[in-house]
C-alpha cells in the first residue's frame, strides 16, 4: 500500500463498497469508481471527491497504472465488463472487498459481527454505542445508519477499533482478523456458495477459530461461547411495546439488571440489541455509553422503518428477504396490531434463494392477510428454469395479487387494511416514498 495513491472500485455504488470508498477518501487516497447506476451513495462520494463513471467505457488511463493503483472488486460486477477486462489484462492488483477489510482489521482492534440475519442492525448498534463512548473507531456498515445518515462512521485516535460486518457470502468473513466477534444465528442461506447447512456451519466454526479474544453468540448457535437470548448468560425481558418504543430489561451474567427504552419495535430487534449489549460489555465499553447508544439508536434504512402512522393506518418498510426474516417481521407486526388486517408487498431476492426456500417462503408469506407478489429480483443471477413468482404463488394459501415493480404501488394501496408492509432486498425499496404519499392521500 505504500506505493498506492489511487483506489479504483469496481461497483463503487454498493453499500459495502461505498463504505470502503469513504474510508480511503478520509485517509487521503484518490478514489475512482465504476458503477452501472447513479445513486445517492455515488453522488455523496462524488461530493467527497471521488471520480466516478457510469458507463462501461475506459477513462483515466493516463492517471492509473499498475504501480500506483489498487483495484477493489465485487462479484456484483461481471468479469465480462470492459473495466474488469482492462485491469485484468494489464495486471493491475485486484482484491475483493473482504480482502481489503481483512488488511484494515489486521492493523486495528477488530470487532466482527457475523450471522445469517441481523448483522447490519447489530453492527450499527455497536457503532452507535462506540460513538457514545470515548473510543476511537471506524465502522463499515451494510446499511445506512439513520443516526449518521451514512454507512461509514469514524472517530480518529489511538487504539482504534474497526467494526465490520462479517459476511458469510462467498466465505468473505474468513478474510478478517477479529479480536472480538458475535454470531447472531446460523440459518441456511447462500446455498449457491455452500454445499449444504453442514458446510455453512463448518465455515462459521472456522470464523470462530479466527477470533482471538471474545466470542458472543445467540443461544440458538451451537458453539461453546458467551450466550445471549431468552435463557442466555445475557438475557432480556420485554415489559411494554407500542409503535416506536419497547421497554425492556437486560440481565448480565452477574445478575445485574439495566432498564432501557428502545426506540424501535420487534422482538428480533430486542435480541439484536441484547447481542450488541453483550458484546460491548465483554469488550469493556463503559456501561453508560452502552445504554446511551442503544436508547438513542434510530435504526437503519429499510429495517422495519415506520413511514406512516396516522388515522388508523400504518406503513412499514423492511429489508426481510429470507423466510426467517419474514417470520420475524410478521410476528413484530402482529404483536403491535393483533386485530389489524396486515397486507404485504414482497419482492423475492435471487432465483437460487427462492428455489432453495420456496416452501418456507410460502408458509411465512401466507400468514399475511393478503400479499402483493412481485417478480423475482435477479441481482447477480441469471434465471433458473421454472423458478418464478407464479410458481411461488401456487404454493401460498393466502390471497395473492401478482404485480411488477411498475404497478405494485397501485395494487398495494388499493387494498383496504390497517397495516401495510413492503419487504424484500431488491428494487422494491425505491417505491417507499411513492407508497407513503399514496397512502396519505387515501
Amino acid at each position: 500500500m505504500k506505493a498506492v495513491k489511487n483506489i479504483f472500485f469496481l461497483g463503487i455504488g454498493g453499500i459495502g463498497m461505498s463504505a470502503l470508498a469513504k474510508y480511503f477518501l478520509e485517509e487521503g487516497f484518490q478514489v475512482y469508481g465504476y458503477d452501472a447506476v447513479e445513486s445517492e451513495l455515488t453522488n455523496e462520494l462524488q461530493g467527497l471527491g471521488a471520480k466516478i463513471v457510469y458507463e462501461d467505457l475506459l477513462s483515466w488511463q493516463s492517471e492509473l497504472n499498475q504501480e500506483n493503483t489498487l483495484v477493489v472488486r465485487t462479484p456484483a460486477v461481471p468479469v465480462i465488463t470492459e473495466w474488469y477486462q482492462y485491469f485484468n489484462q494489464n495486471e493491475f492488483r485486484m482484491l475483493k472487498r473482504a480482502e481489503i477489510l481483512g488488511e484494515i482489521s489486521r492493523n486495528s482492534i477488530c470487532v466482527a459481527i457475523a450471522g445469517t440475519h441481523g448483522k447490519t442492525t447489530i453492527s450499527s448498534m455497536v457503532a452507535n454505542i462506540f460513538n457514545s463512548s470515548d473510543h476511537a473507531f471506524a465502522a463499515f456498515l451494510g446499511g445506512v445508519a439513520l443516526n449518521f445518515n451514512s454507512n461509514y462512521i469514524s472517530r480518529k485516535g489511538e487504539n482504534a477499533y474497526t467494526i465490520v460486518e462479517a459476511d458469510e457470502f462467498d466465505r468473505s468473513f474468513l478474510k478478517l482478523n477479529p479480536q472480538h466477534s458475535l454470531i447472531s444465528n446460523i440459518d441456511p442461506d447462500h446455498l449457491d456458495i455452500y454445499k449444504d447447512e453442514a458446510d455453512l456451519k463448518e465455515a462459521f466454526g472456522q470464523f470462530k477459530a479466527l477470533t482471538t479474544d471474545t466470542l458472543v453468540v445467540n443461544e440458538s448457535v451451537d458453539l461453546s461461547s458467551i450466550t445471549y437470548g431468552k435463557s442466555g448468560k445475557y438475557s432480556y425481558e420485554i415489559f411494554e411495546e407500542r409503535i416506536g418504543l419497547t421497554e425492556i430489561t437486560f440481565t448480565n451474567p452477574k445478575g445485574e439488571k439495566v432498564n432501557i427504552d428502545l426506540p424501535f419495535n420487534g422482538e428480533h430487534n430486542v435480541i439484536n440489541a441484547l447481542g450488541a449489549y453483550a458484546l460491548c460489555s465483554e469488550i469493556g465499553v463503559n456501561p453508560h455509553a452502552i445504554k446511551a447508544g442503544l436508547s438513542s439508536f434510530k435504526g437503519i434504512a429499510r429495517r422495519f422503518n415506520i413511514h406512516l402512522n396516522e388515522a388508523g393506518k400504518v406503513y412499514i418498510d423492511d429489508y426481510a428477504h429470507h423466510p426467517s426474516e419474514i417470520k420475524a417481521c410478521y410476528h413484530a407486526l402482529k404483536r403491535l396490531f393483533p386485530m389489524g388486517k396486515i397486507v404485504a408487498a414482497f419482492q423475492p431476492h435471487l432465483f437460487s434463494r427462492t428455489q432453495d426456500f420456496a416452501d418456507d417462503f410460502a408458509k411465512e408469506l401466507s400468514q399475511f392477510d393478503e400479499v402483493v407478489l412481485l417478480d423475482i429480483y435477479p441481482a447477480r443471477e441469471l434465471p433458473i428454469e421454472g423458478v418464478t413468482s407464479d410458481w411461488l404463488s401456487s404454493k401460498m394459501t393466502t390471497v395473492v395479487h401478482r404485480a411488477q415493480l411498475n404497478n405494485c404501488v397501485e395494487m398495494l394501496t388499493n387494498i383496504e387494511a390497517q397495516v401495510y408492509v413492503t419487504i424484500g432486498a431488491g428494487s422494491i425499496g425505491t417505491k417507499v416514498k411513492e407508497i407513503t404519499n399514496k397512502l396519505k392521500e387515501i
